[in-house]
């Protein structure tokens, strides 16, 4: 008999307890539903050409569930993991700009008619190379909060690429003996790399590269000297090739180098000193 009345209890026990645990997960889910709060979508360009746009947008459209989440509702965005917002929005109340983007922002751009969503992007006027960088998105109310980031560059391309290859002739066989590429490219953003190719095959070369203190602009150059005894055909084409990895961007440069061509014309330069020496000569033998 006692044995049956503590397994009784014991089972009673039991489903108390489940009972307030279910209770307790339901009561859970409904409060996470109720506030449910998730970014849909963080729009962020990739990459912007340097001075070509007026303005850009930079969207965070988010959605929730459940009248409560509304409360406290606040649009934040954070640039380069600094913890101080650039932008902040609460919602009821007008958007502030802060630090480098307070001269930067129209705080007038209207994302959404929803009045729960109505400041929520940014829109950056003329976009420069200083406001490259992450960009963090945080949406937060009283019960939770949302974030993600992406990445935006602002590119600067080159004007020209200067491409120069030059032959050196021995003096003595009035043949090409070395031939020297150079390669420059000035005023880029961001960071640069440059190489030379001859006939599709990327050279060994020396490469110089710095960035201008005051407009945060990249100068690379870049050359290399080859034997000609190396090269297997007289007629080669040199590519130099600028790349910026971070914009995901390149560009070539071409030129097709003939040794022949080359010797001849420096040997074409003697000729005009040649003449003149002959005509000279005769000259003298003429006045005689």
């Amino acid at each position: 008999m006692n044995l049956q009345r503590r397994s009784l209890r014991w089972n009673m026990e039991f489903s108390v307890s489940n009972l307030v645990f279910l209770v307790l997960i339901n009561l859970f889910l409904l409060k996470e539903t109720e506030c449910a709060l998730r970014i849909r979508d963080l729009v962020v360009p990739s990459v912007v050409q340097n001075g070509t746009k007026s303005s850009i947008v930079l969207d965070c459209d988010y959605e929730f569930e459940g009248p409560s989440a509304k409360d406290g509702l606040v649009v934040k965005w954070f640039f380069n993991n600094n913890p101080t917002p650039v932008y902040q929005w609460i919602v009821g109340k007008k958007p502030q700009a802060f630090g480098l983007f307070k001269s930067k922002l129209n705080l007038n751009y209207r994302a959404s008619p929803d009045e729960a969503k109505t400041y929520r992007a940014m829109q950056i006027m003329n976009p420069t190379i200083e406001l490259s960088g992450e960009y963090m998105c945080l949406v937060s109310n009283f019960e939770t909060e949302k974030s993600e980031v992406k990445k935006m560059t602002v590119l600067v391309e080159q004007k020209k690429i200067n491409l120069v290859v030059d032959g050196t002739i021995d003096n003595k066989t009035e043949k090409v003996t070395k031939i020297r590429i150079n390669c420059e490219v000035d005023d880029v953003y961001p960071e640069p790399e440059l190489s030379i190719k001859m006939d599709g095959k990327v050279l060994s070369s020396k490469v110089d590269k710095d960035q201008n203190d005051t407009t945060d602009l990249y100068n690379i150059d870049a050359f290399v000297v080859l034997d000609v005894k190396t090269l297997k055909s007289p007629t080669v084409s040199f590519d130099c090739q600028l790349t910026i990895p971070e914009a995901n961007y390149t560009a070539n440069e071409y030129e097709n180098y003939e040794l022949d061509n080359a010797a001849s014309g420096l040997n074409l330069l003697g000729l005009p000193l040649l003449l003149l020496i002959t005509m000279s000569i005769a000259s003298s033998f003429g006045s005689l």
